[in-house]
């Protein structure tokens, strides 16, 4: 069996569930840790260097979401929090910048 490094035990059990929440030191202990990046388009005039999303996507792809699907998503992601008693809640939406 592989001996596990003192860095593997402490990712193990800061990312042990309990209730749904994710564990942490201190003030972070019980902390809900769920959020939710929604790219809406991969259309976008700019070409930032930092952008991870263009970098990995290159700039030719046209891929947009769909009224059908984010309507889904509106739905099923509060469900996703209130099954695991989330109580601090984060969408981040990102793509198609025009200008």
């Amino acid at each position: 069996m592989r001996r596990q490094t003192e860095h593997a035990i402490k990712l193990q059990d800061m990312y042990a569930k309990e209730d749904g929440r994710l564990k942490g030191k201190d003030r972070w202990e019980k902390f809900p840790l769920f959020w939710f990046h929604l790219f809406l388009s991969y259309k976008c005039t700019r070409r930032c260097v930092y952008c991870y999303a263009f970098n990995q996507v290159g700039d030719d792809n046209a891929m947009e979401m769909d009224e059908h699907i984010f309507s889904r998503l509106s739905e099923w992601i509060p469900e996703v929090w209130k099954v695991n008693n989330v109580k601090v809640n984060s969408i981040i939406f990102l793509g198609g910048n025009l200008c």
